[in-house]
């Protein structure tokens, strides 16, 4: 079994009526649960053009019952989950010796300037201080 790394986050009240926002928002039906029909026009009103294949393997990584659609407590774990990950031991260590290899930094420690280099050539365009 692999060791998680356990930071102490919780889903707060303002997340959870948040997240209870967006699915209302997507649950046009009002039926309590969304469709992956829902999910794709979701996820286009806050401007992420998912293919119906993409959405496809959203609603399968969700769904826990495994009834082709999302229910609230679904929809709200795996929000959780992207606010506050879980990695293993393996990955963090991983994580810090990709910078250990080329900062001068303490062991366990990464330089500002390495941070920026790392975002910046991984995909983030802009940063601000």
């Amino acid at each position: 079994m692999t060791s998680l790394v356990n930071i102490k986050c919780t889903t707060s009240r303002e997340q959870l009526a948040e997240f209870r926002e967006m699915f209302n928002l997507a649950d046009k039906d009002k039926n309590g649960s969304i469709s992956k029909e829902q999910l794709g026009d979701l996820l286009r009103t806050i401007g992420i053009n998912a293919s119906e294949e993409e959405i496809s393997m959203m609603v399968g990584e969700i769904d826990d019952d495994i009834n082709g659609r999302i229910g609230f407590d679904e929809f709200a774990a795996a929000m959780s989950k992207r606010i506050c990950p879980n990695y293993s031991i393996t990955q963090v260590n991983d994580a810090f010796r990709m910078f250990q290899e080329e900062t001068e930094a303490p062991q366990g420690h990464i330089t500002y300037d390495d941070l920026v280099k790392a975002l910046t050539e991984n995909g983030t365009k802009t940063l601000t201080e």
